[in-house]
């Protein structure tokens, strides 16, 4: 047909065209949606709809690369890879106490957790429970190479074991050297854990033992390396470490005194900094600067002012050429939730005696001590001599230290303790 006529465009004929090709576009995007895509999309809403109708809401999470959507989160596993090893998938959220088990939201069991009251290890990117009478013991391996070179060999693994040694093949395993699960291996259980990429297994026919790794098992959880903490600090180094559960979870947390990094003594005060007990990825906790520039000894005591607290004595010593030196008492400790410094005992001279620990229901709440008395008109100053001590006691109030100052005592005293003076002259704790 021609599409001109007379010099003109034939628009009745394009019209029929465009209208032809019109339904041609509509009838091919619905045969596609409906006869294509139609069952993948049905498959999706009927999953949404059972989401919804049993109370859930369609949202969407961070789960395993491999997970589908609306995977079933009363499951462990589909949703517990690190980050990069994760991407964001449909899922169906059922509220507090319920979970999606691919047909509808659930409440969950309630089952009574056996690793409630168990201990928490972390290494590497790893972190994970682990029954409190058990053991966990590094693995290290050294190349040839590292031989040669007389380089130490490096931590590959963990072995976790009941009590304090294991026995034949009754422990569990983390990672090591050329380890996988094929069957030849002959592992009576392992698992490899995408979130650590790293095997889990044990060759132990024990009934408990293998009862204990599902359990360990399903406490893995993946850490955050972001988080860890240096424990080096610029112009210092570490001159005492004491390890101990302040704040009572059953993980010690590793506390660091440092002074100054100088062969005689430094000048700055001392630092104090607690550290969660992960020694692969720590993280600070607290942090204290002291008065002192040296260090003279640490004490860890249990219930010290009689509420359950412990508390860990730092004594840090301020020289002061020759008038001396001042030793401050602080004590570190966890109350009402929260690391805390309490201030305590405070002696200065050449001759200080610290301390006598002497209180009821709590050691800690009656401290006595004694400093160099030198005199009315400084007769008894002489550093090494024997002089009259002035005694001093600290009574706790409830939240920190009050100062009393009691009697000076009638006769001069050398390297006597407390102990031994106050047998001598007890009415020296009377106070002025």
């Amino acid at each position: 047909m021609n599409l001109f006529k007379e010099g003109k465009t034939n628009w009745k004929f394009l019209l029929i065209v465009f209208v032809l090709a019109v339904i041609l576009a509509v009838f091919s995007w619905w045969s596609l949606t409906h006869i294509f895509l139609e069952p993948w999309n049905m498959e999706e809403r009927l999953i949404e709809s059972k989401c919804i109708n049993s109370g859930g809401k369609i949202s969407t999470s961070l789960c395993c690369k491999l997970t589908n959507d609306f995977p079933n989160s009363c499951l462990i596993g589909a949703c517990g890879c690190s980050p990069e090893n994760s991407n964001q998938v449909k899922v169906c959220d059922c509220g507090e106490g319920r979970c999606f088990d691919g047909e509808k939201c659930i409440y969950r069991e309630v089952t009574i957790d056996e690793t409630a009251n168990w201990n928490t290890y972390e290494w590497s990117e790893i972190s994970f429970k682990y029954p409190s009478n058990w053991t966990v013991e590094k693995t290290y391996y050294q190349t040839p190479a590292q031989q040669a070179k007389g380089e130490p060999p490096e931590n590959i693994g963990l072995a976790i074991f009941p009590g304090s040694g294991s026995t034949g093949n009754d422990f569990i395993s983390i990672g090591g050297h050329q380890v996988s699960c094929d069957p030849s291996e002959n592992h009576t259980k392992c698992q490899f854990v995408s979130s650590i990429s790293n095997f889990v297994y044990t060759d132990s026919d024990n009934l408990d033992i293998l009862k204990i790794f599902d359990q360990m098992l399903s406490t893995l959880r993946f850490i955050d390396t972001s988080k860890c903490s240096s424990t080096q600090i610029e112009g210092y180094k570490t001159e005492e470490i004491v390890k101990e559960d302040l704040d009572g979870d059953n993980q010690q947390e590793v506390i660091r005194i440092y002074i100054e990094d100088k062969e005689d003594l430094g000048n700055k005060p001392i630092i104090v900094k607690i550290f969660s007990g992960n020694e692969d990825c720590p993280q600070a906790l607290f942090h204290y600067q002291g008065t002192g520039n040296v260090v003279w000894g640490t004490q860890v005591f249990s219930d010290f002012w009689g509420d359950g607290a412990k508390a860990v004595l730092i004594r840090d010593v301020s020289y002061a050429g020759g008038s001396g030196s001042t030793v401050n008492i602080t004590f570190l400790t966890y109350r009402q939730g929260q690391y805390q410094i309490i201030k305590g005992p405070k002696f200065s001279g050449h001759d200080w005696r610290c301390c006598k620990f002497d209180g009821d229901n709590g050691l800690g709440k009656k401290i006595i001590g004694a400093e160099h008395w030198w005199g009315l008109n400084y007769e008894y100053y002489c550093a090494g001599c024997t002089s009259p001590l002035q005694f001093i006691i600290y009574t706790w109030n409830g939240e920190g230290y009050t100062k009393t100052v009691a009697g000076i005592t009638q006769n001069s005293y050398g390297p006597e303790s407390i102990d031994e003076i106050l047998e001598k002259e007890p009415a020296v704790l009377n106070p002025q």
